[in-house]
């Protein structure tokens, strides 16, 4: 790498679309009675970004960030997936004590998470390609650690015995690839 020319801090916001697949069931149960394994919930979370992303910029037109910010979920939808045993008919319904209810609002979502929100860490590299003085073509990758939300599940186990997990987190790394213009920083 060059010097180091400058540094940058970035807010950032934007919106997040996140999808996560899980069987229902722990695997000890799975291998004891096999149907268990097509029982599946569908997550899907519509989210707005707030970040921050300080930034080293070096003299050769590379930057390398590392930064944090959350996931708000504004809305949710959850689709549990199964046969259902008497007639072999495909069975859509909520979670837990919401079946029957499929989409959530923050309120909900607030409800059913012990933290309503997902933290994460950014480790950013980004390449400028200079078209003029303060403008330039961008291309860079992102590598993002979703730390994820974990169910309260004494609220999800109430008034139902349909989940086998005593714990119910998630979390992800994700790798994103991005291209882009940027203009106002001098070359």
């Amino acid at each position: 790498m060059g010097a180091l020319n400058s540094v940058s801090i970035l807010f950032e916001t934007g919106y997040n679309y996140y999808m996560r697949y899980r069987t229902q069931y722990k695997d000890e149960d799975i291998a004891k009675y096999e149907h268990l394994a097509e029982y599946k919930d569908i997550f899907h979370y519509h989210n707005l970004i707030l970040g921050i992303l300080p930034k080293l910029n070096f003299n050769n037109d590379i930057s390398f960030g590392i930064g944090a910010g959350v996931f708000l979920p504004l809305y949710s939808a959850v689709k549990h997936k199964g046969k259902n045993n008497i007639w072999g008919e495909e069975i859509t319904t909520g979670l837990g004590k919401y079946v029957g209810i499929n989409e959530f609002d923050f309120k909900k979502v607030s409800y059913m998470y012990k933290v309503p929100i997902m933290p994460y860490i950014k480790l950013n590299f980004e390449k400028n390609f200079y078209m003029s003085e303060l403008w330039a073509f961008k291309i860079g990758a992102n590598l993002v650690y979703n730390f994820g939300m974990e169910f309260d599940m004494d609220k999800l186990k109430s008034d139902t015995n349909i989940y086998g997990y005593d714990k119910y987190k998630f979390s992800s790394l994700v790798f994103e690839v991005f291209f882009g213009f940027g203009f106002g920083r001098p070359k």
